[in-house]
């Protein structure tokens, strides 16, 4: 991933004509701004407010109407708050501040959009974009970095607000966010690239490349009073206790391509749930102590993991920890963990039946689960009132006190197909 530093600050004063008006105001260290539609553009009638404690005043759209703005360029941060609805578009945005975005968008009363460019921020506990609304709260970016410790590449909430139909439906409730990006990297410790609240409704994170560096880093976290949804391609992180992919929701679905954890006590995807989740993963791969690959957890429904590869290396590791009151289902292509006391798949369904298969058989079993080291476990499967099912290709363990395949059902039936076990 290409880092836009220096460059980006040196061609961020080129563009600075684009802002017709510009209004300073100092309100918590930030740069007010009052923004006109371009020359090119169709310009709407504006007027000025007076809104919230920051004091900053800004333009908003009349009667509803989102606001046309130019692409905003700054060397400062940038806020608009109002009590209307907020469009924005990006250039780019460099900064180096402490306890400050890069941009600051806040609809008291409204939903907000943000759309365009690049955000790079260098101080502490500074975000790259911090973006809230009553209504729903999009943001879809280039390039976001951060470089300083408890910094936050994009953070996107979602109040939530009931609206009554104009049609006579009566009222229900509107309020949902969604975080789009090119690319995040954060450097420092206890940083976050993406994170996405919704209080009332649904969540979404949208990533192509995001890259952590610090302990306690996370890649993405979701929160969501009702779904959460990942769909992400390539995360890394680097660091101890850190997380690739987070989500806390009544329901889930994530689909990662790629996530790799460096460091102890790391988790490649969390995923916990009042209601159901599912999980679809090509790669995982985590290195370090009490590293976990995958871990989903459901309150009071159905988990559902599909995964092509996941491989741990550590003492302690777990590559698919499954644990649901509902039925469990897991389709995994390769799982390899290397470490003494470790796990390969891990699966417990609390009330209802569980069915897992091992090697795929679209690829004729040429799937394997396969673990290292002395108390290494292969295939642990647990159901209480269900019944327990297991189709495997093979699995391989190597090391003392382990385990190949057990699997069973205090109250159901148990049902166990597999090509090879081989314990060594």
């Amino acid at each position: 991933m290409t880092l836009f530093s220096s460059p980006m600050a040196n061609d961020a004063a080129k563009g600075l004509t684009s802002l017709r008006v510009r209004l300073l105001g100092t309100a918590m260290g930030c740069t007010a701004l009052m923004l006109a539609a371009p020359a090119m553009a169709q310009q709407s009638p504006v007027t000025q407010h007076q809104t919230s404690a920051l004091a900053v005043t800004t333009a908003v759209a009349a009667e509803d109407e989102p606001l046309d703005d130019p692409s905003i360029v700054s060397q400062d941060p940038v806020a608009i708050v109002s009590d209307d609805d907020i469009y924005t578009v990006v250039d780019s945005i460099v900064i180096d501040e402490v306890d400050a975005p890069g941009l600051l968008i806040d609809s008291n009363g409204g939903r907000a959009q943000v759309l365009g460019g690049d955000i790079e921020t260098s101080g502490d506990n500074s975000e790259g974009l911090w973006l809230e609304a009553a209504g729903d709260a999009y943001a879809d970016l280039g390039e976001v970095v951060t470089h300083g410790d408890g910094s936050t590449g994009v953070y996107a909430r979602s109040e939530g607000q009931t609206v009554t139909s104009p049609y006579g439906y009566g009222s229900y409730t509107v309020g949902s966010a969604h975080v789009g990006t090119v690319a995040v990297e954060t450097f420092g410790e206890n940083a976050v690239g993406i994170h996405a609240v919704s209080d009332l409704y649904n969540a979404e994170v949208q990533s192509q490349t995001l890259v952590t560096h610090g302990n306690g880093s996370a890649g993405i976290v979701v929160e969501a009073y009702s779904y959460g949804i990942v769909d992400s391609d390539t995360l890394e992180t680097h660091g101890n206790d850190a997380t690739g992919i987070t989500v806390t929701s009544q329901m889930a679905s994530v689909r990662s391509n790629s996530v790799t954890t460096e460091g102890d006590r790391s988790i490649g995807i969390d995923v916990a749930v009042g209601g159901a989740a599912r999980v679809e993963s090509e790669s995982v791969e985590t290195s370090g102590n009490d590293a976990v690959g995958i871990r989903v957890t459901t309150g009071a429904s159905s988990a559902e993991v599909f995964t092509e590869s996941v491989i741990t290396s550590g003492e302690r590791a777990t590559g698919v920890d499954i644990d649901a009151v509902g039925g469990v289902f897991f389709e995994s292509e390769s799982i390899e963990t290397s470490g003494d006391d470790a796990f390969g798949i891990l699966a417990i369904s609390r009330e209802y039946n569980l069915y897992g298969t091992s090697g795929s058989v679209v690829t004729n079993g040429d799937g394997a689960v396969t673990t290292a080291g002395d108390g290494a476990n292969g295939i642990e499967m647990a159901t209480t009132d269900g019944t327990a099912t297991l189709i495997s290709g093979s699995v391989t363990t190597t090391g003392n006190d382990l385990t190949g395949i057990l699997v069973e059902s205090e109250n159901g039936g148990v049902n166990v197909s597999s090509e090879t076990v081989s314990t060594s």
